[in-house]
């Protein structure tokens, strides 16, 4: 389980999602279905859980030699036990995705060789181009 529901926060609920992710990536799987407990709101639940699955699925694998497996989770299902306002989910997976991608580009950036990536040109970086692979 996720641990007692009294001590269920929401960090909890992101762990666990970015377990089931995780789990889900070792075994090849490309959908995950995700049921959303722990009486927190909707949009809040489905925000912390597509975050822990966004930071779940990067891999940082740019400098691994050998042949690369692709084992992307492509499909994360939120479900609830109740009614919820498709909107309101779909604003606040907007904003997970965005949290996720940015902590994700932060990580590829703190993984880059100091002699590949020089401060002039992590400077020269322009806010268009966050979020794309460095060359």
């Amino acid at each position: 389980g996720a641990g007692k529901k009294s001590l269920f926060e929401p960090a909890r609920l992101r762990e666990t999602a970015g377990v089931a992710v995780r789990v889900a990536r070792s075994s090849f799987a490309r959908k995950v279905a995700f049921f959303c407990r722990g009486g927190h709101p909707a949009d809040l639940s489905a925000r912390v859980s597509a975050e822990g699955a966004v930071y779940a699925n990067y891999e940082s694998d740019i400098y691994k030699t050998g042949d690369r497996e692709r084992r992307d989770v492509e499909n994360f299902w939120l479900l609830f036990d109740k009614k919820v306002s498709h909107e309101e989910l779909r604003e606040a997976i907007r904003r997970a995705a965005i949290v996720g991608d940015a902590t994700n580009m932060a990580r590829t950036l703190a993984n880059e060789p100091s002699n590949i990536l020089t401060p002039a040109q992590f400077a020269a970086q322009r806010p268009g181009k966050v979020g794309e692979p460095i060359p």
